[in-house]
């Protein structure tokens, strides 16, 4: 297995669109020699195995970073996965995938908490002949707006409620710099030494040149979809001569390919442990490439490792390839104990640099929420036959320069296109859009678990967000539970969004209809009909009406407020004893 990260981190795709249809659809148009280019047909079909695309484009949309993510892919010899087994689902497969793509976001978000990452797309394409694992990572972390420790290396942790705001803030899981490809190289080392899995590493697989990925994927397009094969580039140009000079015997070891290259016009411009980085001086012999800009060239014979003629031989001749082994300085592999104090030093840096906080206690929970317009996270069986396509939003009259706002906003308008009152936003600490759970400054938190709109305790704010949320939902009857000065409240806020409200039984109905009336509102009536403001008549409860009924003898929390049936099965019910005030 090998890990791959693209070059492409959305600063042209604002919406993430372009990276989830390449993840996600059916065919794609392929690059054949960087200009033309040839439909590819999947087949089998791409796989979501974790995430959602809504949800991450979501996300991604609401970055307000020019770098909004960042993508990559885990590539598996064929002979590593048994293609036959995943796509029959094997339940042992796919535990161990699960386990590495859990491990490889460990490793990428070491130090900050779970409920503070991004979302994350995992999608599988197996149409090549082997398994490859693509992923979508939105760049951006959710952080405590103020960090009070004074110690380096040490963060203060906020309580939601009582503690900063939050922000969010711009993350590279993948950072330039040795310290993180080592992370990663140590991460890719262990699954394979723990799988069983090819080790892109092992000497015995070192070639004499080490083409790009993007011009291997180019050859490689090219003969699965039947196109002419590309013209040799330069770099291959360069390799051959210099084989050549290998088998004449004019060169044995690296020195002498650099001094060789030097009399042939080159200039070594740079010189690494597996690489030489060249351009051209003046003009060269025939048969040699003009290199107007620096090229790196990597592989086997262009590395520190080249310190025979008979090393270069058997990598550029017939010798078998287990005999690379005797020429090679066995490469050392990064210990536990070296890949333990390397992620504990980027969990420093990230405590330090992206300050943690802890979610509210009395934060509303519930498992299996629904994600978006009632979608629930896709199941690794679910193939995806369409590209799926996310429209950018807008921030309204926000100042552009209010990242912490317009992210507010845009994550609560993934969940609901609703318009704020002046000043709502303001009151938003943070959007768990997982969660579709809404924390505000005041310490309440108001969360949508389908079926009900909860809230943990009463407050202004979340009354008026209850209702705009009920709205949103297009919930045009509701029933409500709560303390008195909540029923009231909320009846209000409801009426004046022509949504009607009724009590769970006649001294609740009393509470709301004196409510409706001083607020010169219609009351609800179960027959459908609204009575007259100077009405102030208490209906009695038809259990046929519109409104869900209680279950018989069922406990009725103490805030919760049954607004509609999105959840017919139940999945997203709650413990009532968890809630204060809620609709």
């Amino acid at each position: 297995m090998i890990i791959t990260w693209s070059k492409y981190t959305g600063k042209t795709d604002p919406d993430g669109g372009g990276a989830i249809t390449y993840m996600t659809a059916a065919s794609v148009a392929k690059s054949l020699d960087g200009k033309a280019r040839r439909r590819d047909t999947r087949n089998p079909l791409p796989r979501i195995l974790r995430g959602s695309p809504d949800l991450v484009g979501a996300m991604i949309t609401s970055i307000p970073f020019k770098c909004r993510y960042s993508s990559g892919v885990l590539s598996f010899e064929a002979g590593d996965i048994d293609l036959a087994l995943f796509h029959a689902s094997d339940p042992a497969l796919i535990a161990q995938l699960r386990r590495v793509m859990v491990e490889f976001e460990e490793v990428a978000f070491v130090g900050v908490p779970v409920h503070q990452r991004p979302p994350i797309l995992w999608t599988s394409h197996s149409h090549t002949g082997r398994l490859e694992l693509n992923f979508l990572i939105p760049r951006a972390v959710y952080v405590a707006a103020k960090v009070t420790a004074k110690r380096v290396g040490v963060a203060a942790v906020a309580r939601l409620g009582v503690g900063p705001d939050m922000v969010i803030k711009s993350y590279n899981p993948h950072p330039p710099g040795d310290e993180a490809r080592k992370l990663m190289d140590g991460f890719r080392d262990r699954c394979n030494s723990k799988f069983g899995w090819a080790d892109p590493m092992d000497p015995a697989r070192r070639r004499a040149l080490a083409i790009p990925d993007h011009e291997l994927k180019l050859a490689r397009n090219a003969a699965r979809l039947g196109a002419p094969v590309i013209k040799t580039s330069d770099r291959e140009q360069l390799h051959e001569a210099v084989c050549g000079w290998i088998r004449e015997g004019q060169i044995n070891d690296r020195p002498d390919l650099e001094e060789k290259l030097r009399r042939a016009g080159y200039e070594i411009v740079r010189d690494g442990e597996d690489y030489l980085s060249i351009r051209s001086l003046r003009d060269h012999p025939k048969g040699l490439p003009r290199l107007t800009k620096s090229m790196r060239m990597k592989g086997g014979i262009w590395s520190r490792a080249f310190r025979s003629r008979d090393y270069a031989m058997a990598l550029i001749g017939d010798a078998k390839r287990q005999e690379l082994a005797g020429h090679h300085k066995k490469r050392k592999a990064l210990d536990d104990d070296e890949y333990q104090r390397g992620l504990e030093r980027r969990r420093k840096f990230n405590l330090q640099r992206y300050p943690a906080f802890q979610l509210s206690d009395d934060e509303p929970t519930s498992p299996n929420v629904t994600i978006g317009n009632g979608r629930r996270e896709l199941p690794i069986e679910r193939n995806v036959a369409s590209p799926i396509m996310i429209k950018p939003m807008e921030v309204g009259g926000m100042p552009i320069g209010d990242a912490a706002k317009i992210t507010k906003l845009r994550l609560l308008r993934s969940l609901y296109p609703v318009d704020l009152p002046e000043g709502l936003v303001d009151q938003i600490r943070f959007v768990n859009v997982d969660k579709k759970a809404v924390f505000l400054a005041d310490g309440s938190v108001v969360q949508d678990t389908g079926d009900s709109i909860l809230c943990n305790k009463t407050s202004k704010v979340a009354v008026r967000l209850m209702a705009l949320e009920a709205s949103a939902k297009q919930w045009t009857v509701c029933e409500v539970t709560g303390p008195d000065d909540f029923l009231a409240a909320l009846a209000v806020e409801c009426g004046h969004l022509g949504i009607s409200v009724s009590g769970i039984d006649e001294r609740c109905q009393h509470i709301i209809n004196d409510a409706l009336v001083a607020a010169e509102l219609p009351i609800w009536r179960p027959d459908g009909e609204q009575t007259p403001k100077e009405d102030t008549l208490v209906p009695e409860l038809d259990p046929h009406a519109n409104v869900p009924p209680r279950e018989q003898g069922g406990a009725v929390p103490p805030s919760a407020v049954d607004l509609s049936r999105d959840d017919p099965e139940g999945d997203n019910a709650v413990e009532p004893d968890e809630y204060g005030p809620s609709i």
